[in-house]
Formats: C-alpha cells, structure tokens, sequence
C-alpha cells in the first residue's frame, strides 16, 4: 500500500477557496509521514467557519495554495492521491490551480466509491464508513482528521479484502483510477453498469 490521502476545508461554496490542506503518506501500508497547512483566503461564508472553524484571522498569514503546491507535488511523488469524496477535492485543486499545474499527471481514487463497492452501509459519509472499519473519529471537518481516516480506511479496506496494494484493491471491484492532467480530468468510477458512483 503506497498513496497518499488528501483533504481540503474551503471557506465558502467555491471550490478553489481552499483554507486548509492536509496530506498523509502510506508507504508499506504504513502511516510514515504527514503535512498540513492553513492557507490564505479573504472571503469566508458563515456557514463554512460554523462547520470547521477556520477563520480569516486564522489563516491571514498563511501561503497561498499556489506557493505550496510545489512542495505538495513533491511529498505527492509518483503515488496516487485517495480523498473522501474525491471529486470534491479535486475539484478544489482544478479550481483553484487550473489544469495547466498537471503538466505530470495524478492518479486518483475515492474511498467514497469503494466503499460501496466493499461494504453494505446507510450512508457513506466519513463517519459511517470508520465506524463500520473499527477506526476511531471524531468529525472535526479539519484537514489532518480527516485524511488521517481516509489514510485508515484504505488500510483497513485492503486488510479486509486480503489485498496489500490499493491497485488490487480498486481492481478487485472493478474500480478505475481518476486522473487529473494539463489535457482534462477523468472520474474515479466503478466500470459496472452504468459506471455508476463517479468521484
């Protein structure tokens, strides 16, 4: 098991208002390194500081995405990103960077769409799928928290089918990488019928 889990807060309804970022390596199906950051952002709605705290006092001082991404891309590396709800979260990364920032490619998966495809649940929002894998959260809606838990589902996703890669896990139900690029974005997307649960 070799990724990284990722996880943006915005501060209002539009993607590219990214306020904090955190990232979580895998290598060796284990936890081996974190990074998290406030960033920049002025216009912060009151219904996203409500939901995860993050104000413009908060985070005045912080770099913009922009003048992080560089050192994002490289603790990224060669791996594939996996995000709760990925499309949201790449969303966030087009939005604010643009396509042309994906000069070289990043893979991708949602553990939203594999879930679905490996447990049978009410519902599949971050909460739901930890409870059910054993793995103590606290929905917070902050960055390091979350990505530590996608970090964990997969993990435990992996342990419970038996399978020591993401790549054989996502193949074992017929799930295909999402990609981003300078030429376009695809979807995560189980390939069954209809190619349903798009992320």
């Amino acid at each position: 098991m070799d990724f990284v889990a990722i996880d943006f807060e915005t501060a209002n309804n539009f993607r590219g208002s990214a306020c904090e970022l955190a990232l979580v390596r895998v290598s060796d199906g284990k936890i081996v390194e974190t990074f998290e950051t406030l960033l920049n952002q002025v216009e912060f709605s009151g219904f996203n500081t409500a939901l995860h705290g993050i104000t413009p006092k908060m985070v005045k001082d912080s770099p913009k995405i922009e003048d992080v991404w560089p050192s994002v891309r490289k603790f990224i590396g060669t791996n594939p990103i996996v995000a709760h709800y990925a499309a949201f979260d790449t969303g966030v990364l087009r939005d604010s960077l643009g396509l042309d920032a994906f000069s070289e490619p990043l893979s991708y998966f949602c553990t939203v769409v594999l879930s679905r495809r490996l447990l049978q649940l009410p519902s599949y929002r971050l909460p739901w799928v930890a409870d059910e894998l054993g793995i103590s959260f606290k929905e917070t809606h902050r960055s390091l928290a979350d990505a530590m838990a996608v970090a964990e589902i997969v993990l435990a996703l992996g342990e419970k089918s038996g399978l020591d890669s993401l790549g054989a896990l996502a193949d074992s139900v017929g799930v295909r990488p999402g990609t981003l690029s300078s030429d376009g974005w695809k979807g995560s997307v189980h390939e069954g019928s209809g190619g349903g649960s798009l992320s």
